[in-house]
């Protein structure tokens, strides 16, 4: 399985160790649990919104007219928020970790 490796700038200054215990403190940081689980709802929640607008906008403005377009858009909209959502989430993390770096590397 593939692992997704992004560069948090704020750590390349630091030695190895310390690096470690910085980035493990924030990620077990009661901060950073309840934001990650903003993240994820907010997310979650926009993305259905956003699908469901999208699909009520075709249907009211007679863009597809066949029921099988019907289908075949509602099913690509579903598809395309659930790649928006992913997405969104792993850019959120990664702001929210760099964050708590910069906030961590200052109380230092």
């Amino acid at each position: 399985m593939k692992e997704l490796h992004y560069k948090i700038p704020e750590l390349i200054g630091l030695p190895p160790e310390r690096r470690e215990s910085v980035l493990q403190r924030c990620l077990d940081s009661e901060e950073y649990s309840r934001r990650a689980r903003k993240i994820r709802f907010v997310s979650l929640m926009s993305a259905v919104i956003a699908e469901i607008a999208t699909i009520n906008v075709f249907i009211w403005c007679d863009i597809v007219q066949n029921s099988v377009l019907v289908g075949l858009t509602a099913v690509g909209t579903v598809v395309l928020f659930i790649v928006l959502m992913i997405l969104s989430q792993l850019w959120f993390h990664v702001r929210l970790v760099r964050k708590l770096v910069r906030k961590e590397i200052a109380d230092a």
